[in-house]
């Protein structure tokens, strides 16, 4: 074309502005959603894919604000708006967490609330989009502080709550629960949370032994402190649960009351 315009007549001057734009090895696209807001940064083909990646980041951003800090870059793989698509749609469902597409990878890190959402979106990063791969799928649970554990016996059942840092840890306690208490109907409203103490199952499974010696009681765990209170069935009872409370803790439980 600056051939022939160069022919016109009338024309002196051409001024080739034109570029194209550069290439990218690796390709990479990520997004962070943290405090409400989900970032995008990193590169896209073209306006009309930024204007689709941007879309979609609002369609499922569940009210947090987008904010685009995307570049124009050649080297997308093929798929690339349907690879940011689904790590848009799992990051949605997270409280906080970072996606990021390198070429073919396809990565996911970060908090979810519930074993159920943790699962869900697991089981989706492990099925990627034809051509993907899946990277670096690192979901967990909150951190608390203190981190708690409570059992209540009564009439009713045993009732268990508290933190618990994945569900394995989960069945475990209810194991111990029913073998501790085999006759009582279990209600367990434990949740899902980082930052377990070390040591944190022989803990509760000295507590539960205690506690499954009481006609009713609650015992509870904070951090590494120890609290029981209930009625016992006899005298006796009553003096080996206070003396097991006072002498026999683990070495894992920093003190105790009962």
């Amino acid at each position: 074309a600056l051939p022939i315009f160069g022919q016109v007549a009338g024309s002196r001057l051409v001024d080739n502005a034109t570029s194209i734009i550069a290439l990218r090895r690796p390709y990479l696209w990520s997004a962070e959603k943290a405090a409400g807001t989900i970032t995008l940064t990193g590169v896209v083909p073209s306006e009309a894919s930024r204007a689709q990646v941007v879309g979609r980041a609002r369609q499922v951003s569940q009210g947090a604000d987008v904010v685009d800090r995307l570049e124009l870059a050649r080297g997308a793989p093929d798929g690339f708006a349907e690879a940011c698509a689904v790590l848009l749609r799992q990051l949605a469902r997270l409280e906080q967490g970072s996606a990021v597409l390198s070429d073919l990878k396809m990565s996911l890190q970060g908090i979810a609330n519930t074993a159920e959402v943790i699962s869900s979106v697991e089981q989706a990063m492990a099925a990627p989009p034809a051509g993907f791969s899946a990277g670096e799928i690192v979901i967990k649970p909150p951190r608390v502080s203190p981190y708690l554990f409570e059992a209540t016996r009564d009439p009713s059942g045993l009732g268990l709550s508290g933190h618990v840092p994945n569900e394995t840890t989960r069945t475990a306690f209810v194991t111990l629960a029913r073998q501790a208490m085999p006759d009582l109907a279990i209600t367990d409203r434990m949740t899902l949370a980082e930052g377990a103490p070390s040591g944190y199952e022989a803990m509760t499974g000295f507590a539960l032994a205690q506690l499954a010696r009481l006609s009713s009681g609650k015992v509870s765990l904070r951090d590494g402190v120890l609290s029981l209170r209930g009625a016992a069935p006899d005298g006796a009872t009553y003096a080996a649960v206070t003396r097991a409370v006072r002498s026999g803790l683990p070495a894992v439980l920093a003190s105790a009351t009962a």
